[in-house]
């Protein structure tokens, strides 16, 4: 992953952090269900106000890494929107105009 800024054409965007909690010490699918529900949670409130998400955008984490061997000890998920789109080139959670799509 490449990090660019807001106003050069990109295809995601970190919307925030979501914990785990109890969830963390289950399998990675029920990680993973508490992980979408979170950051879709955190999705809808992302966006600025009068600013709609792309139509293309969709919601994507990644997990704490580990094995059920060892204790789990990182309960953070990186919520972040993608798009398989165009793009834009503003964040989507600025104030102002709608983001502007890169193609």
């Amino acid at each position: 992953m490449l990090a660019v800024p807001c106003g050069q054409a990109h295809h995601g965007e970190v919307v925030g952090l979501a914990d785990l909690g109890d969830a963390v010490a289950g399998n990675r699918a029920d990680r993973a269900k508490k992980a979408e529900a979170d950051c879709s949670a955190l999705l809808r409130g992302y966006p600025a106000a009068g600013q709609d998400l792309p139509v293309t955008a969709g919601i994507d984490f990644l997990l704490p890494r580990g094995n059920s061997v060892v204790v789990r000890t990182q309960t953070k998920v990186v919520c972040a929107v993608v798009d398989d789109g165009p793009g834009w080139t503003r964040s989507l959670h600025e104030t102002g105009a709608a983001a502007e799509s890169a193609g």
